[in-house]
């Protein structure tokens, strides 16, 4: 299914357009995900956070291998970085498509392909 490439559905189209992995690629990051989740979940995780809780609070093997190399909730915190700029005016208030310029960052930080 494709999807739109509006604000909605923005991390959906990231995963399905820049974060798409082959079948090897998914194993090996599920086993990435098995053999270091206890470490991940440490370091991964933000605690007490006033918004989205359950993105943030927790790491799903499924949700980690869509996202990867990036975190889950790594699409949605760019979005509000990205609006929080834009809302700020002056040289930022410039900025034009934030949903493309989402896709610009994400596929700026993704140094291998899968």
């Amino acid at each position: 299914m494709k999807y739109q490439l509006v604000p909605e559905n923005i991390d959906t189209v990231v995963k399905q357009r820049l974060l798409d992995k082959t079948s090897l690629a998914s194993d090996k990051i599920r086993k990435l995900f098995d053999d270091y989740s206890g470490v991940l979940s440490m370091a991964a995780t933000i605690k007490h956070p006033t918004r989205l809780e359950a993105l943030l609070t927790h790491v799903e093997r499924e949700d980690f291998r869509k996202s990867y190399p990036l975190l889950p909730y790594h699409v949605r915190l760019i979005q509000q970085i990205l609006g929080l700029i834009r809302s700020q005016g002056g040289i930022f208030g410039e900025m034009t498509g934030r949903e493309r310029a989402v896709l610009s960052v994400v596929q700026s930080t993704s140094c291998e392909r899968f």
